[in-house]
């Protein structure tokens, strides 16, 4: 039976990869005269689903069932160190452009709001799988891969140039 759990992982892991990828190709929306750039559906439903780790992790802590507190903790803090980033920047950040500025709601800096003239030339770091948008006084604009409407706003950028 052992087979059949690998089987199901090289189905699964395929489809969801593959779901995830699709869903940041979807246009940018425009909302209010801005872009908005977004995750959508399904980077959130797969953060909300990668909280199962940790919080199972709780429920074991909580058993008591365990030689050493080490092991469940160390479980919780790996899943928790892994799940609740994607979480926070799955369904907090936000990034919009108009005609002028581009706008960066995110939990993990105060929110910014950057002229196309402070802007340089964005590039693709392969390392970390996104988008570098360096700014002249405010610090570099982060693209994930897994955000709809990046293209747009790249096009916006090379237009500017």
């Amino acid at each position: 039976m052992e087979w059949g759990a690998y089987a199901l992982i090289a189905i699964i892991v395929p489809w969801a990869l593959n779901a995830l990828t699709r869903s940041a190709d979807v246009p940018a929306e425009i909302k209010l005269g801005k872009t908005w750039l977004a995750y959508r559906l399904p980077l959130k439903v797969f953060s909300i689903i990668s909280l199962v780790f940790p919080i199972g992790g709780i429920l074991y802590l909580i058993s008591g069932d365990y030689e050493s507190i080490y092991e469940p903790v160390g479980f919780i803090l790996f899943f928790s160190l892994i799940s609740v980033p994607l979480l926070l920047e799955s369904f907090l950040v936000q990034i919009a452009f108009d005609d002028k500025y581009v706008y960066c709601f995110s939990p993990w800096r105060p929110n910014r709001q950057v002229p196309f003239s402070e802007l340089g030339q964005p590039y693709y770091s392969d390392a970390m799988q996104w988008w570098v948008i360096p700014t002249k006084s405010q610090g570099y604009i982060r693209l994930q891969s897994m955000i709809s409407g990046k293209d747009e706003l790249l096009e916006r950028l090379t237009l500017s140039e």
